[in-house]
């Protein structure tokens, strides 16, 4: 059990990232033989596969903060020390969790109205809640992701210094 928590918690994005793709791939590949092959296309590939889209790109923000690739400007903190240069990416990953952490309650209420208002997808009738939980999902394992990475950080320098 433990090594299975501990393959999910090193795997879980790209696990899920992998099957979006694959997914995509497959619907798509598809639809290009039902409409060449067989002159007769399904209205409901494009959309399932721009929700899989959606969902694969707020599950990068998750991938990207596990890998600590998010976006930064390397330039300018290159110029200062070693000890600078940590409490300038330990500021970062608080200023990006305090981001996950804003998006995510404001995907809260967003999931609240678009459920009231029961809107659905155009041609799969899916409630259109499920593909605005992308936005939930995503910043709610990259804010996980990010206390992880500095709970990490915390364990690691009561260890001697080491970062995770």
């Amino acid at each position: 059990m433990k090594k299975a928590l501990k393959f999910l918690d090193e795997n879980l994005e790209a696990i899920l990232l992998l099957i979006l793709l694959a997914a995509i791939s497959i619907i798509m590949f598809m639809q290009i033989i039902m409409r060449f092959v067989f002159h007769n296309a399904l209205n409901w590939p494009e959309e399932f596969c721009r929700i899989c889209f959606v969902y694969s790109g707020f599950i990068c923000f998750s991938y990207c903060q596990r890998k600590r690739s998010a976006i930064k400007i390397d330039v300018i903190v290159n110029l200062f020390p070693n000890g600078v240069k940590k409490f300038i990416d330990n500021v970062g990953e608080v200023f990006l969790f305090v981001f996950y952490a804003f998006l995510f309650v404001q995907s809260i209420f967003l999931l609240q109205t678009t459920a009231s208002n029961g809107s659905v997808t155009s041609a799969l009738q899916l409630p259109l809640v499920y593909e605005y939980f992308a936005l939930t999902l995503g910043t709610g394992l990259a804010g996980f992701r990010s206390i992880e990475q500095f709970v990490k950080f915390i364990i690691g320098r009561n260890k001697g210094g080491v970062t995770a």
